[in-house]
């Protein structure tokens, strides 16, 4: 069958813009939330028992942050949660000590250990979100769970199971796949497709801010239709990608 003929551009550009627009609104509802704590933690009558109360509260009220630290202008730990939260990855300190943020931004990626042993394996985007205090600005810093989010988005809009689709960040790291197989299927160097493969396809969606595409998935004898487009969020760009 046809890329022309399997899914129409235009439908598929439509489930484009709706997938994003969920992915947003998922991310808008997460930053009231933090909003909301941030003001909690500016009173200046605060003590380090009712921040650690604070903190805890907003990630129970919010499944998609799976852990959440509160550090002073000085790198002290104020309050984690959970209590016994590991960073494997800490580089957001150096960002913290190097930087002079004033604005929330999305730093990077990280894998956590909870607890002793229980290492999540998906990434996490670590969010840095800076609350002005009488003592100094300090901050906020969230693990964010961007898989369990996009997955959630997808389904908020209904997103056929037919589609293929990838979130990215601007760095090319997938934050969430309908289908992994797909995604990591790469032909052996024999192997000649009529079409770019989603390897090829992958680096015009990192450079193009939105556009439509044809590519081949070899190894399924099949040809999708694609579509993109990106949307900025703090200091950070998604690429969302539909196909079918």
């Amino acid at each position: 069958m046809s890329a022309e003929t399997r899914y129409d551009t235009n439908s598929l550009i439509a489930d484009d813009i709706r997938f994003r627009q969920a992915v947003v609104d998922r991310l808008c509802d997460i930053d009231e939330h933090i909003s909301m704590t941030s003001l909690n933690l500016t009173d200046s009558d605060i003590t380090n028992l009712t921040i650690q109360s604070d903190i805890k509260s907003l990630v129970d009220s919010e499944s998609l942050i799976r852990s959440a630290l509160y550090i002073s202008q000085n790198g002290e730990i104020m309050a984690a949660y959970p209590e016994s939260v590991i960073m494997n990855n800490n580089f957001f300190y150096d960002e913290l000590i190097n930087n002079d943020i004033r604005t929330p931004r999305i730093v990077g990626n990280a894998s956590l250990e909870l607890y002793t042993g229980d290492t999540i394996s998906f990434y996490e985007k670590i969010f840095i979100y800076p609350v002005r205090t009488t003592r100094g600005i300090e901050y906020m810093v969230l693990f964010l769970d961007t898989d369990n989010l996009c997955r959630q988005a997808a389904k908020d809009v209904g997103l056929s199971p037919e589609l293929f689709s990838v979130v990215l960040d601007q760095d090319g790291t997938v934050l969430w796949c309908s289908d992994y197989d797909e995604l990591n299927s790469i032909p052996p160097d024999d192997v000649l497709t009529e079409f770019p493969t989603f390897r090829e396809v992958k680096e015009l969606v990192l450079y193009a801010w939105s556009g439509r595409t044809i590519y081949d998935v070899w190894n399924e004898g099949l040809v999708r239709n694609g579509a993109w487009s990106s949307v900025q969020f703090y200091n950070q760009v998604l690429k969302i990608f539909v196909a079918g």
